[in-house]
């Protein structure tokens, strides 16, 4: 479970960081089960959630190299975006 937000702003935000494939690369990493449980999300970092997030911004945000986007790309498919 994610929440409770105090502004619709805020929750659409987390969204857009949870449908990145940078945020499911992290996730993949620990999860060997369809179970969600809570230490899973333990190597996913907490974002400034006053913006919305994509995996350009990210990327950027930590200076991720060509072969390292190269990777996560590779592994994970996209997503469709709630805001489509």
């Amino acid at each position: 479970m994610i929440g409770p937000f105090k502004t619709k702003h805020t929750a659409e935000n987390v969204i857009s960081y949870t449908q990145t494939k940078f945020f499911h690369f992290l996730v993949g990493l620990a999860k060997v089960t369809q179970e969600s449980r809570r230490k899973i999300y333990v190597s996913v970092p907490m974002q400034d959630f006053m913006q919305p997030w994509n995996d350009e911004k990210l990327y950027k945000k930590y200076k991720l190299t060509a072969s390292e986007i190269t990777v996560i790309e590779s592994m994970v498919r996209p997503m469709e975006r709630s805001d489509e």
